[in-house]
């Protein structure tokens, strides 16, 4: 597999989206915004959704000039159209959004987006909230194609991958970060399966006709994603549909006539301070995490970690090692690039 550097990466991506018509902040935006995924070890919505991206401009679903406006807001809250533009640009949109409100006092605000493209990491945008002292909350419901995860108990395609995610700021090296799917799976590690050529663990997929499947092929064929913890994911899931597709007005796949295209999401944003102050809630997720690294190892394991810690630690190695692709990633990058007229980096043996 290619071994890339994140800068090299970094400037492709950028390249890549200036030449199918994104204006170049919002190029930046996009292309860092998937290589910090990959830097932290989340190939599923790193630079493998580049190709797929381009597909969708060419197709005219993602209107990548496209600016997020503000439908309507108050004090304390705001709903935002991303206007069918990258997720990322909406995303960050809402969060700066959510900033202001925040720093002029607000202790709690919430920021909807609707009919924007697919947001890539959840986790972004609480993050961004958290690196800035605050608590941060999100509910993303979707997919921006289609339903891909059928309920508990039934076989059909009618929910999103759903994910959820908080992020913590503390005074360790890394903030707390949770964030992933109220399915087994993100559909794009299924994506990062099929581009390896590797079978995915059971329990993750089934057939279209509802039968256990390890292979990722599978679910492209018509399969279906299942929640986590089964009944409990499946409740789950269902709230973040409620809360970032029908509270919001993007609407979910189980109601086409709802639906808009792309994801939605509610973003809050909590001041710690209302509470009580910001060093002494970080210290104390310090001496948490600590604890965590203090706890007596089970057989078989490496010990606890606390939410965001593989991540950090991901990045430490992947910043200096470089990004590693599967082969196919990389011919799909390359060829994008070929096709818009953009030159691709030198790899060696590739």
């Amino acid at each position: 597999m290619p071994i890339i550097s994140s800068q090299d990466l970094l400037s492709l991506g950028e390249r890549i989206f200036i030449a199918a018509g994104a204006p170049p902040a919002y190029a930046r935006l996009v292309s860092s915004a998937l290589v910090e995924s990959n830097l932290e070890g989340h190939d599923s919505h790193g630079v493998i959704r580049i190709s797929h991206y381009i597909g969708y401009i060419k197709e005219g679903r993602l209107q990548p000039a496209a600016s997020p406006k503000i439908i309507r807001q108050n004090a304390s809250t705001a709903l935002v159209d991303g206007q069918v533009g990258f997720g990322q640009v909406g995303g960050q949109f809402a969060v700066d959004l959510a900033l202001q409100r925040l720093q002029v006092g607000q202790s709690i605000v919430a920021i909807g987006l609707e009919n924007t493209f697919h947001v890539g990491r959840a986790g972004d945008y609480p993050r961004r909230l958290c690196d800035a002292g605050y608590v941060g909350i999100a509910w993303v419901n979707g997919t921006f194609t289609s339903a891909a995860v059928t309920p508990y108990g039934a076989t059909q395609r009618l929910l999103g991958t759903n994910p959820f995610t908080i992020a913590l700021p503390t005074q360790g090296s890394f903030p707390w970060v949770l964030d992933y799917a109220t399915s087994v799976s993100a559909e794009g590690k299924l994506r990062v399966a099929r581009d390896k050529k590797v079978p995915v663990p059971p329990g993750v997929i089934v057939t279209k006709e509802g039968q256990p499947t390890t292979d990722p092929e599978d679910y492209y064929a018509g399969g279906m994603l299942l929640t986590m913890a089964g009944y409990k994911g499946h409740c789950l899931s269902l709230m973040v549909e409620a809360l970032a597709g029908i509270l919001t007005g993007n609407g979910c796949g189980a109601l086409p006539h709802t639906q808009k295209p792309g994801n939605g999401m509610l973003l809050i944003g909590l001041d710690i301070e209302a509470f009580r102050p910001l060093a002494e809630f970080t210290g104390e997720l310090g001496e948490l995490t600590d604890a965590l690294h203090q706890a007596a190892t089970a057989p078989g394991q490496t010990g606890a970690l606390a939410p965001g810690e593989v991540e950090y630690r991901a990045r430490q190695q992947r910043s200096v090692a470089g990004i590693s692709l599967p082969d196919q990633t990389w011919r799909d990058l390359s060829n994008t690039a070929i096709e818009l007229g953009v030159a691709v980096p030198a790899i060696d043996g590739h």
